[in-house]
């Protein structure tokens, strides 16, 4: 199974099999996040077994402690508070899609933009996957670049599915498993230059500490 959603840009849909470019697009993007330095996240270390489902492989990094991000994928806006918003620069009053057709195709998402209207974040429940995270590592090497990370102690990946590595652009995304079937992902559209992938990893780390104490 294809990656379905990835990084939705301005209500644009990629794929319906890959999911989520972060090459340039016109519109507004979806999810991102963060500030600040280089990137610190120590690389995931790859699965050494991978156990299987219906025959297909978790190839990435097993999730450590599986999260119930249930309550977000009605209201995905509601997974980053105002003061974990404050960071980044943004308007406050997200834009969720919960329904019509990219939703179908792609998961409930939610975009802010920046106080700057440079570009948008976007975050994604890629829950139209079938095995979350691995759907991503099945697909990597068709894709600019893929990165494993982690991000606050579970597996995750710096991704783009485009032809070219635009994160010098500003253009840069990141998925993180929150359980062995589900992933959600933070992008960056026309941010500043290499440190979109730090901002997408801080908003990525943010919403995690939403999740877990939910």
């Amino acid at each position: 199974m294809g990656v379905r959603a990835g990084v939705g840009f301005a209500g644009v849909v990629c794929c319906a099999v890959l999911a989520g470019c972060t090459s340039p697009v016109s519109g507004t993007p979806d999810a991102s996040a963060g500030s600040g330095g280089g990137r610190s996240s120590s690389p995931a270390a790859p699965s050494s077994a991978p156990s299987t489902t219906g025959g297909i492989g978790f190839e990435a990094p097993r999730v450590p402690a599986a999260i119930d991000a249930t309550k977000y994928l009605a209201a995905p806006c509601t997974v980053l508070t105002p003061e974990q918003l404050a960071p980044f620069e943004v308007n406050l009053t997200g834009e969720p899609v919960t329904s019509g057709s990219t939703f179908e195709v792609v998961g409930p998402s939610c975009s802010w933009e920046p106080v700057d209207r440079k570009g948008d974040f976007n975050l994604l429940f890629a829950d139209k996957n079938e095995y979350g995270l691995s759907d991503y590592y099945r697909e990597k090497k068709r894709w600019a670049f893929f990165e494993p990370i982690e991000v606050g102690g579970y597996p995750a990946a710096y991704f783009d599915t485009g032809s070219k590595d635009l994160r010098g652009q500003g253009f840069c995304s990141i998925v993180v498993g929150l359980t062995d079937t589900l992933a959600f992902s933070v992008s960056r559209q026309n941010g500043p230059g290499p440190r979109a992938c730090d901002q997408v990893r801080d908003m990525a780390a943010a919403a995690l500490t939403t999740m877990k104490g939910a």
